[in-house]
């Protein structure tokens, strides 16, 4: 079981759009839809390691991280071997820009990725799209209407 700390980001407009990437497990084929984000490396902080990620998966580099919105343990397979993560979804406010993945990232994350979308929130809701966490639509409607959480909601799956 491989064990890791994970940073997401929840790239949220202006106008309730949050930027999503459609990605492929290799062996099952199974496509879901995520935030884009990834590993900490050895003594990299939360905010460093969000910074990284978002860079080498969309190219953005100009935006402002917020705070921590929801956390979620999660176990899965990919690729034959298993996962155990604690994820970290930090609200990061941007206008839209047009995402590219040129930013050097890992050779599985790039091999995984299919294509960017920017979704509005109730576009997400009418979907019958997979996405993670399963229940993004109702996390990302509650942070658009109420704002940030005081803390972090626990999420499953």
């Amino acid at each position: 079981m491989i064990r890791r700390r994970v940073v997401r980001a929840v790239m949220l407009t202006p106008d309730r759009h949050v930027l999503l990437m459609r990605v492929q497990e290799p062996v099952s084929g199974i496509e879901f839809w995520v935030t884009p984000g990834g590993g900490l490396e050895p003594g990299e902080s939360d905010e460093d390691a969000l910074r990284r990620e978002v860079a080498e998966e969309t190219g953005a580099t100009r935006f402002s991280v917020d705070r921590l919105v929801l956390t979620r343990r999660v176990e899965f397979t990919w690729d034959h071997r298993d996962y155990s993560q604690r994820e970290y979804f930090y609200r990061v406010q941007t206008d839209r820009f047009e995402p590219i993945m040129d930013g050097n990232p890992a050779q599985g994350e790039a091999s995984a990725f299919r294509e960017f979308r920017w979704w509005s929130i109730d576009d997400i809701g009418s979907s019958e799209e997979t996405f993670s966490p399963r229940d993004l639509y109702s996390l990302l409607e509650s942070l658009t209407r109420n704002g940030p959480p005081w803390r972090p909601v626990d999420v499953v799956q």
